[in-house]
């Protein structure tokens, strides 16, 4: 028997399980939004964590007992024992703070249900967790996440998103009153935060805040500056063209005119 699986077919799997949770969660409309995503997304990690084994030539069972089935590491023994093949850029203390976070709203979406208002939470922690999974996958397997999605994405929603610090913070009227099973997330979370700073670790990997708006810009063709920045090889800086404008045109008033209009 192969103890270590194939760790191409892992990835594999697990590239596909992050591009669907990623999919579900920016559906229009679904209802069950949040669980399915995270189940999704901790199945992603699982299998990218036991593909990193894999690849070290590490087994991804359990030792067998007489007359049981074999079975393979859940995601957090399988972090364990792959915390030593992380690259140095993404320390796996607050990787796993987060990971476990996400985990608890997890296993109460299996097992029980979640009260209403973790989704603006989940929305915080889900978009570390998913720049984390980026992050591994391009420094242990030289693969991009972002070369598979699709990120011209049209905007349906009417409501702005809720701001997860004014949520956690409680400086929001825009969600449902909080419960006292939020609050106690709330106080794990912060826990979790002053774990990874006693250790010295990127709170960064453990709850990032990215902020997307949309902005209504006036047209090219009416723009007095256009400015465009590209890498540099260190001879030629970044691109600035200024459209020149015929100042007759855009200022046709003479000072007596002006004068005259304000009196």
């Amino acid at each position: 028997m192969n103890y270590r699986g194939s760790y191409r077919k892992l990835l594999g799997n697990s590239k596909s399980a992050m591009i669907a949770a990623v999919e579900i969660y920016n559906k229009p409309s679904f209802s069950y939004r949040d669980e399915c995503f995270v189940i999704l997304l901790l199945n992603a990690w699982e299998l990218a964590l036991k593909a990193m084994l894999s690849k070290n030539g590490q087994s991804i069972f359990y030792k067998k007992s007489r007359r049981e089935p074999y079975r393979t590491l859940s995601w957090k023994d399988a972090l364990s024992r792959s915390e030593i093949y992380f690259p140095t850029s993404i320390p796996p203390h607050p990787v796993r703070k987060n990971l476990e976070l996400i985990g608890t709203y997890r296993d109460n979406a299996v097992h029980f249900y979640n009260a209403g208002g973790f989704g603006v939470l989940m929305y915080a922690l889900a978009q570390t967790c998913v720049k984390n999974f980026r992050d591994l996958l391009y420094e242990v397997f030289g693969f991009k996440l972002e070369d598979e999605i699709s990120w011209q994405l049209l905007p349906l929603g009417i409501q702005p998103p809720i701001d997860p610090i004014s949520y956690i913070a409680g400086a929001t009227q825009q969600t449902p009153s909080r419960t006292g099973a939020i609050d106690q997330y709330i106080a794990e979370l912060a826990h979790a935060v002053e774990d990874v700073e006693a250790t010295g670790g990127d709170t960064g990997r453990l709850l990032t805040i990215f902020s997307v708006k949309l902005e209504s810009m006036k047209k090219i063709e009416k723009a007095d500056l256009i400015v465009g920045v590209k890498p540099t090889d260190g001879s030629r800086g970044p691109l600035a063209v200024v459209r020149v404008q015929d100042p007759n045109l855009s200022h046709p008033l003479r000072q007596k005119d002006v004068l005259a209009r304000v009196s």
